[in-house]
């Protein structure tokens, strides 16, 4: 539905409010990250930076969604986790915007160079793949608490649901899912649609009670069938209702498959 009513706007602000404070504190977390690794790196070789941290660095991705990445002299020496898809040569891998779309999600890039090494930070935002079974799933990462058919775009920084880096670069737009959007409106038309059965029910009891003592049992027969004939009509135009937003629900945009790029590193 494109008509949104003040009330819904205020929903959406705060969803996107929500998003945008998780990205900097998780901005703010994943670069201190990378600065600690960065110096640990200029004293300490590859080996034993992962040997010391074996355990966190293998679970870094699944718990925080972040990843390590080092390269030195154009060659990736150091990764934390293999399960995301990027080069073995810096000159050839596409991490130069601050957020970049992998074959397999969606990412917020951090670096940091110190002489000939440059220390990677990548925040898994997204996970977003070509093709889909039960193993591959698309799914925000675990922090930011987002239906998973809600869409991160590139459209002008005007948008109101635009995603700024912590320093107010332009990152990406968020699109929310109608049931990101629209929850908070159907738990009202439903909520208002229940008051007003049960204000109905009261006035067809007072009216059938009045026209009964009125006109008698078959008048207040005849104007029971009227009124449950336009309860009906009215229950219908509900349903039709509730049917018609989560009708939304089910279409998804199409997605052109691109080609899958296989990453294979020999420590």
């Amino acid at each position: 539905m494109q008509y949104r009513s003040s009330w819904l706007r205020i929903s959406d602000k705060k969803v996107k409010q929500d998003f945008q404070q998780t990205i900097w504190n998780k901005e703010k977390k994943l670069q201190s990250i990378v600065n600690d690794l960065s110096q640990k790196a200029e004293n300490k070789n590859y080996h034993q930076l992962l040997n010391e941290n074996i355990d966190y660095y293998h679970n870094l991705l699944s718990t925080e969604g972040f990843a390590l990445l080092i390269y030195e002299n154009d060659s990736l020496q150091f990764w934390s986790d293999n399960s995301i898809p990027v080069e073995n040569y810096l000159k050839q891998i596409c991490l130069d915007q601050p957020v970049e779309k992998l074959n397999n999600g969606w990412f917020r890039i951090l670096k940091k160079t110190s002489g000939h090494k440059t220390t990677l930070g990548l925040m898994l935002i997204k996970k977003e793949y070509p093709i889909h079974n039960h193993f591959l799933e698309d799914e925000f990462q675990k922090d930011f608490s987002m239906a998973a058919e809600s869409q991160l775009i590139y459209t002008n920084n005007k948008d109101p649901n635009k995603i700024l880096s912590s320093d107010g670069s332009y990152l990406f737009t968020l699109k929310l899912f109608p049931n990101t959007e629209n929850n908070f409106r159907l738990g009202i038309l439903i909520l208002l649609n229940l008051i007003g059965i049960l204000f109905l029910a009261l006035v067809i009891k007072m009216l059938v009670d009045s026209t009964s003592k009125r006109f008698g049992d078959t008048s207040s027969f005849i104007v029971l069938s009227v009124v449950y004939s336009f309860c009906v009509r009215r229950l219908s135009i509900f349903h039709f209702l509730l049917l018609f937003i989560n009708s939304n629900y089910l279409h998804r945009p199409f997605m052109p498959i691109p080609s899958i790029s296989h990453h294979s590193v020999i420590y």
